[in-house]
């Protein structure tokens, strides 16, 4: 089976987290494709000079792999492209049509290493806490299966308040099954 997962955690950011020992695990009897989050515009403006941004940053500008192969059956793919953060726009309807493009974008670089590692379009989506990023992409990926991994209580905090709230139930609606 093939397994696509979208997180909101890096897999470059140096910690182990219950999403990276799950694709490992996944992996062991089932191609995963593991999906970074990209890089945020704002993000080497900001001056977030993590070895996590340079990584992005070089991706993004093309020279380093967006695809990379972690064991046999897992690859992690940062997808080369730069998304606007909405996360603080305060129209709803400016919000839902930046977070409807990065959520097109974003697919369209699935769906491109999906067509490189050969990956069918037989698979299940796995999505790790990502409410914005994971909003659209039941309908634009087509999973047979789309789970809604939810792990923290998102809405909660400052920057995911304003628009979290409105949009997890509706992701969560969507969604196959969701697991806590």
């Amino acid at each position: 089976m093939n397994i696509i997962i979208t997180s909101l955690n890096s897999w470059e950011n140096g910690s182990i987290s219950n999403i990276r020992i799950l694709a490992e695990q996944l992996s062991i009897r089932n191609n995963v494709l593991f999906v970074d989050i990209p890089i945020e515009v704002m993000a080497p403006i900001k001056g977030f000079c993590s070895t996590e941004i340079v990584n992005r940053l070089k991706i993004y500008r093309k020279p380093g792999p967006a695809l990379r192969r972690m064991n046999n059956n897992l690859w992690l793919f940062t997808p080369p492209i730069a998304i606007s953060a909405p996360g603080n726009l305060f129209s709803e309807m400016m919000f839902d049509m930046v977070n409807r493009r990065n959520n097109r974008r974003l697919a369209r670089e699935i769906l491109w290493a999906m067509e490189r590692l050969k990956m069918s379009s037989d698979f299940i989506h796995i999505n790790d806490n990502d409410i914005f990023s994971g909003l659209y992409l039941k309908e634009l990926l087509m999973p047979k299966l789309s789970i809604y991994y939810r792990r923290d209580n998102l809405p909660a905090l400052p920057y995911w308040n304003r628009n979290g709230v409105r949009l997890e139930p509706r992701l969560a609606h969507k969604s196959d099954a969701v697991v806590t």
